[in-house]
Parts: C-alpha cells; sequence; structure tokens
C-alpha cells in the first residue's frame, strides 16, 4: 500500500509526484511506499512540495535527486525545515494541535483523524513547536510526536 498526500502543504508548487521506500518506520508494516508532492526543478531533481508522514530525514522544502524510476535516491540540498509527526487520539485533539501550529506560523497536513504533520520553518520555530507538543502530552492531549529528522 502507498501513503498518499491529499492535500500537500505546498500544492500550488508541485507538479509531479515521487515515490519513496518506506524501511526505517514503524509504519514499515503497513505501507510500502511513500507517494511525495515535488516540483521539477531540473533533470531528476525535484523540492518536495508535502511534509512527509513516514519517511525521515525529509523535510518540506529539501532538493532531492531521483532514479530513473522517480525513486527518491539522495537529498541534494536541505529546505532548513524541521518536521513533527502527532499522534492524536482523534480528530479534536489534532484540530487543537493544528490550530496551535497555525498561530506559531506552521504549516500542517492531515494523514487522517489521528495522524498529522507540521513544518517548522526554521530551527527556533521547531523548539517552539517541540515546547508545544512536550506540554500537550504531559497534559495527555495528545499520545505522543517525534521529529522527522533524526
Amino acid at each position: 500500500m502507498e501513503a498518499q498526500h491529499n492535500e500537500p502543504a505546498w500544492r500550488h508548487k508541485a507538479d509531479f509526484v515521487l515515490g519513496v521506500k518506506i524501511t526505517d518506520s514503524v509504519w514499515a508494516k503497513e505501507y510500502q511506499d511513500e507517494q511525495l508532492a515535488a516540483r521539477e526543478i531540473g533533470d531528476s531533481t525535484f523540492e518536495i512540495c508535502c511534509i512527509p508522514f513516514m519517511i525521515y530525514d525529509l523535510c518540506l522544502g529539501d532538493v532531492v535527486k531521483t532514479d530513473d524510476e522517480f525513486n527518491v535516491n539522495a537529498i541534494v540540498k536541505s529546505g532548513g525545515h524541521f518536521g513533527f509527526r502527532v499522534a492524536t487520539r482523534d480528530g479534536l485533539e489534532q484540530q487543537e494541535v493544528v490550530a496551535r501550529a497555525h498561530e506559531m506560523g506552521c504549516l500542517t497536513e492531515r494523514f487522517s483523524a489521528k495522524l498529522c504533520a507540521i513544518d517548522a520553518i526554521d530551527e527556533d520555530i521547531a523548539r517552539e513547536v517541540s515546547g508545544m507538543l512536550l506540554s500537550l502530552r504531559e497534559q495527555g492531549k495528545i499520545v505522543d510526536f517525534e521529529t522527522i529528522k533524526r
């Protein structure tokens, strides 16, 4: 099964869909690939236009190289963004997370009623998001979260 982005953060820029094998994620049991919205910027070179849900070390704005079948095989340049995955119990908890992230100037994407992703444009905002998510987890308002870059 493939994980897809129905509402990519930079949908207005995206003109291509790339594939990435899911190998080192808890999601590898259920999904084999994640389809990433991207913008073609050169021969086999693309800018990521979505916030990855299941792939580590790849964020919105990163520039990647692909093979002949358009599978990502290398990160050429970091876009400088930081990503977070957030697990909630339901859509109401998720709405609170998304609203708070938007107040911080972050972009978000929803995978399901229990999983969303947050993009922080830089390290300072990433620290704020991390603090907010730690607080929500301590209050029992979210199940858990993790950073996309390890």
